[in-house]
């Protein structure tokens, strides 16, 4: 194989591989706020990577008629026309304002595609060789109209992006757009080479080959700017699929160089490919690896600190409260009474905090019992009742008297708190909560729910409701205080008691539903 061609092939190799591997990360990275800029920016890496791995394959066909044939997926440039503006616009939240130019580049750029289907000949003809490649793109006249859509297209997005980023204020943003701008130049400098061969115009598409590398300018953007508003957990994914993506590419060029050399030239010993594979993976692994255990010891000793911060003052709270009682009139003492069930509260609270920084459960000993909910939302009612009287809310039960469940109380009783208090917090003033218990026909186990006519939840937060530390936007803003744990420790305790707990809502400002099933009581 001639040392250009050879060149020629492993660039466009890891070029596709490096813009399909960032489409994956970014798309999945961002799978819980995925908007119409994340999927466009993903689609157009995809659509590089078409263009790519077609053009790898078509140069290389066995034959002129296959080779056309495959090249014909350089029609996957027009996609990348369409998807780049649509990112480049909604980048910057011009989406809505450049509607009318936004549509032009769609209904025009699938109209070409379309012809170009109808009258594939018309785009390209048989490929011949130019160069020092066996086969090439021989176009047709269609492909001039193509090429003359894709260079109008590119000056507009690019007009646009430019215009944005000497009006921006914000540094921040002004960053993420300088680096797209770097980028994206860079992509079209080297990438439109490729055209040139296509003309007959004698310049090597070699250099055109390492355009497939700017998705790594975009990467550090990411990284740096949070170009896609992608959370910490998910950038620390992102950096490690980011160097296994990395590692998988360079893995690809050796196996590729290696079978090179080795069929080139004779003095190359054939283990030289293997040993440098094991190497380069077990480096990647011990990176991953050592990440990954300082992530752990950091939420470990953030815990632990907090956990033993949370006691300190608890305890304080315990022995003020106890002081005071001694010297309060009888009728107030019922708010020493509210004082000491919350600190017990936040002592269970904080004893299960503390258990979760170790990822075990053997340390939670459940001792289940017959139980009657009724009780435990009765011993609540001091709790419940301050916000209930603050916010005019009504609290309408409907638990039938022989209702028992058999579960731990000590468990059980801070998971409803935990919902109860969810629900009494988003619902507006005056609004209601219902809370009913009846049985599962399906399971024969118990079901308690609690349900508000509060702020609701989207799909997206449905989806998330149960995750450690997440809120969801409408939550943050109706209550700031929250941490975005309770309902976490609530799914853990229940299950743990081979119990279930799920959310319903019919949309945000449509109240919310959240039910526990547990076994029942069996006499």
């Amino acid at each position: 194989m001639n040392i250009q061609l050879f060149v020629h092939n492993i660039f466009f190799l890891l070029g596709g591989l490096i813009n399909v591997g960032i489409a994956i990360m970014v798309f999945f990275s961002t799978r819980h706020k995925r908007n119409i800029t994340v999927t466009t920016f993903a689609l157009s890496s995809i659509a590089v990577s078409v263009f790519q791995f077609s053009h790898l394959l078509g140069v290389n066909a066995p034959t002129a008629e296959l080779s056309r044939s495959i090249l014909m997926f350089n029609l996957s440039d027009i996609f990348i026309g369409i998807f780049m503006t649509h990112w480049f616009l909604g980048l910057i939240g011009k989406e809505k304002t450049q509607i009318i130019a936004l549509r032009t580049v769609y209904v025009t750029g699938l109209g070409i595609l379309t012809a170009c289907l109808i009258w594939p000949r018309m785009f390209l003809v048989t490929s011949v060789p130019k160069l020092y490649l066996p086969y090439y793109y021989e176009p047709g006249p269609l492909y001039y109209v193509m090429f003359f859509w894709f260079l109008v297209v590119s000056i507009y997005h690019f007009s646009q992006l430019i215009i944005a980023y000497r009006q921006e204020k914000d540094q921040l943003s002004k960053n993420r757009y300088k680096y797209i701008l770097y980028a994206m130049v860079y992509a079209y400098i080297f990438g439109t080479t490729a055209f040139l061969l296509v003309f007959d115009i004698p310049f090597n598409p070699a250099l055109s080959a390492i355009f497939g590398f700017y998705p790594l300018v975009i990467v550090y953007a990411i990284l740096q700017y949070e170009v896609f508003d992608i959370r910490i957990f998910a950038k620390k994914a992102f950096v490690y699929a980011a160097v296994i993506t990395l590692i998988g590419a360079t893995v690809t060029l050796n196996n590729v160089l290696s079978n090179y050399l080795v069929g080139t030239f004779n003095n190359v010993p054939t283990w030289f490919n293997s040993f440098f594979t094991s190497l380069l993976l077990g480096g990647g692994g011990v990176y991953v690896w050592r990440k990954a255990r300082q992530a752990d010891i950091a939420k470990y000793e953030f815990i632990t600190v907090v956990t033993h911060k949370f006691r300190t003052p608890l305890t304080r709270i315990r022995w003020a409260t106890e002081e005071i009682e001694k010297n309060i009139p009888t009728e107030k003492k019922q708010f020493a009474d509210i004082i000491f069930q919350s600190e017990r509260q936040l002592l269970e609270l904080t004893n299960i905090l503390s258990q979760l920084s170790n990822g075990d459960s053997s340390g939670f000993i459940y001792r289940p019992t017959s139980l009657r909910i009724q009780q435990i939302f009765d011993k609540m009612k001091p709790d419940y009742m301050i916000e209930m009287k603050e916010k005019h809310i009504k609290i309408e039960f409907n638990i039938p008297e022989d209702f028992v469940i058999f579960a731990d109380e000590e468990k059980v009783a801070p998971v409803l708190e935990i919902i109860l208090n969810n629900a009494l917090n988003y619902t507006p003033v005056g609004g209601t909560v219902y809370i009913r218990a009846y049985i599962d026909a399906d399971s024969m186990n118990g079901i308690i729910e609690i349900r508000d006519n509060g702020i609701g939840m989207s799909k997206d937060t449905l989806s998330q409701m149960f995750t450690r530390f997440y809120r969801g936007d409408k939550a943050r803003l109706a209550d700031t205080e929250g941490l975005g744990i309770g309902l976490f420790v609530a799914k853990s305790i229940i299950e743990k008691q081979h119990g279930r707990i799920w959310a319903h809502s019919e949309g945000e400002g449509k109240g919310s539903s959240f039910f526990v099933k547990l076994p029942l009581f069996s006499k």
